[in-house]
C-alpha cells in the first residue's frame, strides 16, 4: 500500500484513493476495488453470490 513519508501530506501529491463497487448482472457476485489517484486498482476482492 502507497503510503506518505512524513504527516499532513495533501491528498493532492498521490496518497488519495477511493472505492469503487461493481455488480455482475449474470452471476450476482459484487467486485470491490480500492483505486488510487490515477485510477489504477491497488486492492480488489470478489464476494460471490449465494446461488439458492
Amino acid at each position: 500500500m502507497k503510503a506518505p513519508t512524513v504527516a499532513n501530506t495533501s491528498p493532492a501529491s498521490e496518497f488519495q484513493f477511493f472505492g469503487q463497487v461493481s455488480i455482475n448482472g449474470a452471476s450476482k457476485d459484487l467486485t470491490v476495488r480500492l483505486r488510487d489517484n490515477s485510477g489504477a486498482a491497488v486492492w480488489s476482492t470478489t464476494l460471490h453470490a449465494r446461488h439458492r
